[in-house]
């Protein structure tokens, strides 16, 4: 996650943020599958900048919802210091972790 980057992006509005996050999704749609990793990357760093500016207009103290942003990617444990789209590739290869398997809860 890169806070600097992602503090830039607060200075955006809502709306900016949102049809930036929109025109993204509709390029990675049409983008060659080499460039799709770094456009799920990107639309990462928007929604992180979309969660921060709304906590922002909702009153919440720029640093402190920072914080509260970090310390939500902290919690992902190791998912912090790996690309999203390396994240999701491993979600995808692996559909049903270990704890969340239907077999797992008898009937």
């Amino acid at each position: 996650m890169n806070l600097q980057r992602i503090k830039l992006l607060t200075q955006l509005s809502i709306g900016e943020l949102e049809e930036r996050i929109s025109m993204l999704e509709n390029l990675y749609s049409q983008a060659p599958a080499d460039s799709q990793p770094d456009l799920i990357d990107e639309i990462g760093d928007y929604l992180k900048a979309h969660d921060l500016r709304s906590q922002v207009d909702a009153g919440v103290d720029f640093n402190r919802a920072l914080r509260d942003l970090a310390r939500r990617m902290r919690s992902f444990g190791r998912v912090i210091s790996t690309p999203y789209s390396e994240w999701l590739s491993k979600a995808a290869s692996d559909p049903t972790p270990e704890n969340a398997k239907i077999d797992q809860y008898p009937d």
